[in-house]
């Protein structure tokens, strides 16, 4: 057994020195198969092993299958053969290093019988060692027999199969159609004057960058002018706190000070209610800003999207004076407590709603209108929700939003600089109020 045990741990040795610590990761956010060509990298052994030879980025982009997915679904998927193709060779090395190791003990151990002079001591650990080394020979050669018995899958060496999972684009946090046209801050932001000036972290992702690194020069110069970098940080940065509230996700998320009772207050009113309540972006720093700018003008070109040059009115400049910048508007969610389901989340239709016409047809039609509960306890708390994304709430003068809203009972959010003022039906009022706990909400 003492054989076994050396060739376990030389094994170990193999597996755990030699085997390259390797880190394999593939982002699959809308990459081409050049890109992934770059990113996939051919493991580099700390010893070379002579007769393996891995699979290069070339055969595994080139050679995309499909097959099943959890869930019954089916999808593309990537073939990685770098692991099989290891533990392959390193199979045949170690049976051979096995074979070798127990010959030499068998050999040795003979010589020391013969050398024993009949001494029926040595004659017995000779024989010993000799027994174990065939045991151990064995084992070694016929593990392959035993594993294929023991389940055929433990020696198939099957290559891993990374899925391609399609991404979903998250609407980019915004404002309105004033958020395109608020005055620039030339102190904070600026203009690049070459393409050489945008780098990655100027977009929210790297393969906007490489979007934009593929653009001729023809289309980098069509596409600068409306293009943003950072210089310095803005005033109100250096305001944002802690929330400190014990709910949910609020507590290490930084905002303004001047709405964290507000704030306080909505969360007593979602519980009361059984909701809670989420944020989902807070305070945005200018430079965050301008991320999101860049990364809507970069997608919206090279899609040939109406009005790109404006983020069709729905990013704001990376100004000072854009709402998330000031750490008084929030972007939020509602989940149901019993279930902790969310029931209100952003999403594209709000972009396609800024109407009061529109407004109506979701609001009032839900069942049950978890919207309209959600507007109701954020401005029952002392929040305006501004008119076109019903994630989105204001709570403080430093807004220029809130500073335009009426306060009037009838007023259910605030547009541009608009109040819009709509009267709700009862039998939705009677809606809201039997998906609610210890209501009414609605009086």
């Amino acid at each position: 057994m003492f054989l076994i045990k050396k060739i376990t741990l030389g094994l170990f040795i193999i597996f755990g020195i030699i085997l390259p610590q390797t880190t394999f990761a593939i982002d699959f956010l809308k990459t081409d198969n050049q890109e992934l060509k770059n990113i996939i990298k051919t493991p580099q052994l700390t010893i070379d092993i002579p007769g393996l030879n891995f699979s290069t980025a070339n055969d595994i982009v080139d050679n995309t299958a499909s097959g099943p997915l959890p869930g019954g679904k089916t999808g593309e998927f990537l073939v990685i053969p770098f692991l099989g193709q290891y533990i392959s060779v390193v199979y045949k090395y170690a049976v051979v290093i096995a074979g070798i190791l127990a010959v030499l003990v068998i050999i040795v151990s003979g010589l020391q019988w013969t050398a024993s002079a009949g001494s029926s001591e040595i004659v017995g650990s000779a024989k010993t060692r000799i027994l174990n080394a065939v045991f151990g020979l064995i084992i070694a050669v016929g593990s392959y027999t035993i594993l294929y018995v023991i389940n055929p899958t433990l020696v198939s060496f099957e290559n891993l199969k990374v899925f391609n999972i399609e991404s979903v684009d998250f609407p980019e946090p915004s404002i309105d159609s004033a958020g395109a046209k608020l005055p620039e801050d030339t102190n904070a932001s600026k203009k690049p004057e070459s393409p050489q000036e945008m780098t990655p972290n100027m977009f929210t992702k790297q393969n906007i960058f490489n979007q934009w690194e593929a653009f001729t020069d023809v289309q980098k110069k069509e596409v600068l002018p409306y293009l943003y970098i950072t210089i310095a940080a803005c005033p109100a940065e250096t305001t944002y706190v802690k929330s400190g509230i014990d709910h949910s996700n609020l507590k290490n998320q930084t905002l303004s000070s001047t709405i964290i009772p507000k704030l306080k207050d909505a969360t007593i009113l979602a519980e009361k209610y059984g909701f809670e309540i989420c944020i989902n972006s807070a305070s945005r720093t200018i430079k965050r800003q301008a991320q999101l700018w860049n990364t809507g003008i970069v997608k919206r070109y090279a899609s040939q999207t109406a009005n790109w040059q404006k983020n069709q009115g729905l990013v704001a400049k990376p100004t000072c004076s854009a709402p998330h910048n000031s750490g008084a508007a929030l972007d939020m969610s509602l989940k149901k407590k019993d279930t902790n389901k969310a029931v209100v989340s952003g999403d594209n239709n709000a972009y396609k709603t800024p109407t009061i016409t529109a407004y109506k047809s979701i609001y009032f039609t839900e069942n049950p209108p978890y919207k309209l509960i959600f507007e109701e306890i954020m401005k029952q708390a002392g929040f305006t929700r501004y008119c076109t994304e019903y994630w989105h709430f204001e709570g403080s003068d430093l807004t220029e939003r809130y500073k335009n809203w009426d306060k009037d009972p009838q007023t259910r959010c605030t547009a541009t600089y608009q109040n819009w003022k709509v009267e709700i039906p009862q039998n939705v009022k009677d809606n809201a109020n039997k998906a609610v706990q210890n209501g009414p909400l609605f009086k």
